[in-house]
């Protein structure tokens, strides 16, 4: 027990500590074009930004035993969806550029995911 239940200014302070990560969507977006990995920008970035959020969620379970783990757990989980989510958007507009259509149909199906 961490005793979140008896003081609900944590849980306000931790949810505030999560949106942190989703102020650096343009930054991962930046990487992933800069730094590709063996020729590719974004799929290698997207499949080790959810490979490390199912690893961190593991660890919410097995290692989260204080309100700054919990925090730290928190934060890293959600950077790691946030770049993932980023990722995968610039790649379905890279690859519907041409329909306009199609692509924000594309977009709303993966936002729905």
């Amino acid at each position: 027990d961490l005793g979140l239940s008896r003081k609900p200014e944590l849980i306000t302070q931790y949810y505030g500590y999560l949106l942190w990560p989703t102020l650096g969507k343009v930054a991962y977006g930046a990487v992933t074009d800069m730094l590709p990995i063996r020729g590719l920008r974004r799929k290698p970035y997207i499949v080790t930004a959810d490979l490390l959020v199912a690893v961190l969620y593991v660890c919410f379970g097995q290692l989260v035993d204080s309100y700054s783990s919990v925090i730290i757990v928190g934060v890293l989980s959600n950077m790691m969806a946030t770049a993932a989510e980023s990722t995968a958007d610039g790649l379905l507009i890279e690859r519907c550029s041409n329909d306009s259509t199609l692509a924000a149909s594309l977009q709303s199906c993966a936002m729905a995911v």
